[in-house]
Order: structure tokens, then sequence, then C-alpha cells
């Protein structure tokens, strides 16, 4: 190095807020965006009920979408430099406006083959109960679709917290709606709150759901949590790792779970080792521990930091 030039100190790249923070933001704002794009193209309902269930799922879809490019743009700005417009990125959020498009048109197919022939002979709570099952049903879609963006949450654990988050965005929407709002502005803000809920759902599912982990501290408040299982959760300064540290090895750690263990692998020494909870590694000024393990879990030992 040359004299009088300061070392670049190795910080994680993504941003210090928090994850859940993050993604509850931006899957709000993407849902949002998504939910007025969605009312501008919006159809008169008119037209056989095939035709209108198409609509139905037509209007949603670009909510669908913008919830999922949201979460995961939260996603990667929390664990990475910034968001990877890539064809992965694309792929769930086309995933997810899918998701949302079919759920809708199914719902409406069925409301109008059922709920809707019934005319008021159908008790109010009934209608309601329907329209909340369909929310669930398109949150629980979306979220098995963002599910597997979020290191080792899983389709059935996204699914989960979509669900929850879809039923409490439509309790929000028929409360806007019985208090008089405009029905638009009732769609609108339903949805938004849709997106942060699905989000915070989903972060909440893996955060209760999370059982070894891997924590990535740097300065005073800088952290990163990532949950373990079978996909290797990599660390290192190059753009393909789970969570990018500048100022290291482009590939410097990488774990998984096997066996009920948790496996270090150092890609520098191109050695593998079986570690305990506490195990610690200080890459230049981050610190990465194993959390989450009984102390002694595994057969592994913990190390001091070198």
């Amino acid at each position: 190095m040359a004299a009088g030039r300061a070392r670049r100190p190795a910080v994680a790249a993504g941003s210090a807020f928090p994850k859940g923070t993050l993604i509850v933001l931006l899957g709000a704002a993407g849902a949002g965006l998504g939910a007025a794009a969605g009312e501008l193209l919006k159809f008169a309902d008119r037209g056989g009920a095939l035709q209108l269930a198409l609509l139905t799922g037509a209007w949603f879809a670009p909510a669908g979408f913008g919830m999922a490019f949201g979460i995961r743009l939260g996603l990667d700005l929390h664990l990475r430099a910034g968001p990877r417009l890539d064809g992965t990125v694309l792929l769930a959020a086309g995933l997810g406006g899918l998701g949302g498009f079919a759920a809708f048109a199914l719902g409406q197919w069925v409301y109008a083959d059922t709920i809707a022939a019934g005319g008021t002979g159908i008790p109010m709570l009934w209608r309601e109960g329907f329209r909340t099952s369909v929310w669930g049903l398109a949150g629980g879609c979306l979220g098995a679709v963002v599910g597997p963006e979020i290191p080792n949450l899983g389709i059935w654990r996204g699914l989960a917290g979509g669900l929850a988050g879809g039923v409490l965005a439509c309790l929000l929407f028929v409360a806007i709606s019985v208090a008089g709002g405009p029905e638009p502005i009732a769609r609108i803000l339903g949805l938004t709150a849709f997106g942060g809920l699905l989000g915070g759902m989903i972060v909440l599912a893996e955060a209760m759901l999370r059982g070894p982990r891997v924590e990535i501290r740097w300065g005073r408040t800088g952290r990163v949590v990532v949950a373990l299982g079978k996909t290797p959760v990599l660390i290192g300064s190059g753009p393909g790792n789970t969570v990018v540290v500048t100022g290291i090895a482009r590939r410097a750690l990488g774990f998984e779970m096997a066996g009920g263990r948790v496996i270090c692998r150092d890609a520098e020494t191109g050695s593998r080792e079986t570690v305990a909870a506490g195990w610690a590694r200080r890459l230049e000024d981050v610190t990465v521990t194993v959390r989450g393990l009984p102390p002694g879990a595994g057969n592994g030992h913990r190390r001091a930091m070198p």
C-alpha cells in the first residue's frame, strides 16, 4: 500500500435500515403505485362473468407486480449494494403479478357464480368473508413467490406470511369502505397496506421461524442477519454473494446447514469445518458470528476471532 494512503474499511454494502422497515416501505410503495396504475387502466364492469373475472385479475396484476418488485428491492438494498435488475428480479415480479391476477380472477369468477347469484339472500358477513379469503389467497400467492428470494425462508413460510398480510389488508379495505370513503381510494389504500403488510408478515414469519443464523456486524449500528438452511449463505465483495461486504475477498466465507450442523467454508484457505454457536470470524472491520444454536451444538467449537 502506498505511504499515506488510508486502507479502505470493510463494511457491509447494504443499507443500515432494518430489513423489515425497507421491505414494508418498498412493498407498500410498489403496491400503491401498481394499484394506482390498475385504477387508471380499469375498464367498466361489463360483460359476462368470464370477462369480468379477467378484468378484475388485470386490475390487480400491476399491484402484485409492484409488491413483489418492492419487496425484492428492499431485500437487495438490505443485503447488497443495490438492486440486481436481472432476469431473476423481473421473473419474481412477473410471477407476483401473475399470482395476483390468478387469485383475483378466480375469486371474481367464484363470486359471480355463488355470492352474486344469491342476490340479497347472502348475508353481508358471508360476502365480506369471501372477499377476505380472496385477498388472503392473493397474499399467499405473492408470499410463495417472494419467500424463496429471502435466504432460507422458502415457499411455505412465505405463503403463510403472505396469507396473513392479505387478510389484514382486506380488513383495512373493508373498514375504509364502511366508513364511506370513495371505493377507488379505498382500493388504492387497501392495496398499499396490502404491500406493506405482506412484506411485514413475511419478515415476521422469517424471524419467528428462524433457527441457526449468521450475524454480520460493522460499525456501531450496522447489522445484517441471515437465516441458515440448505441454501448456502455466501459472504464476500463479489456481486453474486448473499451478503456483499466491500473491502474483503470476492468470496470469503460460506455457511450452510447439513445434518443439523452448521458448516463453514473458508474460500481463501479452502478449509471446511463444523462450527458451533458463538463461532466468530473477523473480516477486516466486519464481524461474522454464528447464532441460534444451543452452545456446542453441531459438534463444532467456539473459536476466538483471529
